[in-house]
């Protein structure tokens, strides 16, 4: 039998305190609610708070959140900021969490 281990986009492998704060980010109902949102289309801060019955700032927090966890992407439009889940690094995390372990 042999086993494939995909590739790792980084030079440098994650640490596990790393993998764990990304991971605790991720695990929260909220902010996975808004990933299920994010993941197939860019979204406002205001379209995501009409959907999830939050206020802006609650969702700007969870957003700020993502993004500091690399799983989001935001552009501006206009006066108007789009964010989207970036589907690759979210089955990067994968990746990294098994590079960290074995290490």
């Amino acid at each position: 039998m042999v086993v494939h281990h995909p590739v790792a986009w980084h030079s440098r492998p994650e640490s596990i305190d790393e993998m764990q704060r990304r991971l605790t980010i991720l695990s929260d109902p909220a902010r996975l609610a808004l990933c299920r949102h994010l993941v197939n289309e860019a979204i406002t801060t205001s379209d995501l708070a009409r959907r999830m019955s939050m206020t802006r700032p609650q969702v700007s927090r969870h957003l700020a959140k993502l993004r500091a966890a690399g799983v989001l992407t935001s552009r501006r439009s206009g006066r108007y900021v789009y964010h989207r889940v970036d589907a690759d690094t979210v089955m990067r995390i994968g990746v990294e969490l098994l590079r960290a372990i074995e290490r």
